[in-house]
């Protein structure tokens, strides 16, 4: 319950289901799921972007100006992402270095 009540980063949704063994995806309307979609941009774009900085990192441990540079989705929005890793602390799932 503490973690359900802690989290910042995964949807409460989809902490319930976990629980008890369903699978959904983000729910849309919780408090982390609302803060999320402020980014204005798609859950699809969001992960696109992700995805992107993942493989990078999993071959080099740029700075994060030059990784922003090497992601090939347009800087604002990469910046966006970064951002809400570093605000939710999961940017040491990802080794970002600033």
């Amino acid at each position: 319950m503490i973690e359900y009540a802690e989290s910042t980063n995964k949807c409460r949704s989809v902490m319930l289901l976990d629980y008890f063994g369903e699978e959904a995806g983000r729910c849309g309307t919780c408090d982390v799921c609302r803060e999320r979609n402020e980014l204005d941009m798609s859950k699809y774009e969001f992960d696109l972007i992700l995805e992107e900085i993942k493989s990078i990192l999993s071959k080099s441990k740029p700075l994060t100006e030059d990784l922003v540079s090497m992601v090939n989705y347009p800087e604002d929005k990469t910046v966006k992402v970064l951002r809400w890793l570093l605000d939710h602390d999961r940017s040491k799932d990802w080794m970002i270095l600033l």
